[in-house]
């Protein structure tokens, strides 16, 4: 008896997968039929197309049509507008700020720059520095926020000395990080 529910669960099954299999194949000729109707309506556009093509005169004047007029070069309705919103947002010597040169904007930024800087100095008090900056210039501390960037140091000429550095070996096996990391990056002694 058990055989036989087991046998009738194994055909509902069958049949289940069978209905599946056949709804699988409808969607997927659905589709395709789809695709096919697309393509069949992009091939008839085409075709028109190449007739009407066929069909225009031969003359070099370019044609008249509707969309060739949005396409003209003549002002539209709102070029007044356009033109008035430019005007307004043209300085008083009239001149737009993309005409402004780069070296009048880095002046401009400039002068920004240094009237918060006095604004900053007046801020504080007086512009001498004070005991613990000079205890740190006598010592050698930078205090400022200078570079040396572009400007020649005399302590930085080494060309005149040959100067070895030995190699330090390299610890593959028992590292502290492990196998899997990169390796530590290279010292020179």
């Amino acid at each position: 008896m058990e055989l036989d529910r087991k046998d009738r669960e194994r055909e509902k099954e069958r049949g289940r997968e069978r209905d599946r299999d056949r709804e699988r194949e409808r969607d997927r000729d659905r589709r395709r039929e789809r695709e096919r109707e697309r393509d069949r309506e992009r091939d008839r556009d085409n075709r028109d197309r190449d007739r009407k093509a066929s069909r225009r005169s031969r003359s070099r004047s370019p044609r008249r049509s509707r969309r060739s007029l949005s396409r003209s070069r003549s002002p539209s309705r709102g070029a007044k507008s356009r033109s008035e919103k430019l005007d307004k947002s043209r300085g008083s010597d009239g001149l737009s700020q993309k005409n402004i040169n780069e070296s009048q904007r880095a002046a401009i930024v400039a002068e920004f720059v240094d009237g918060i800087a006095r604004e900053q100095q007046e801020k504080t008090g007086s512009p001498e520095p004070d005991e613990e900056e000079l205890m740190m210039k006598k010592f050698g501390i930078p205090t400022g926020f200078s570079s040396t960037k572009g400007c020649f140091v005399a302590d930085a000429n080494h060309s005149a000395i040959k100067f070895n550095s030995k190699r330090q070996p390299r610890q593959y096996m028992n590292r502290r990080g492990g196998f899997n990391r990169p390796l530590p990056a290279e010292i020179s002694r």
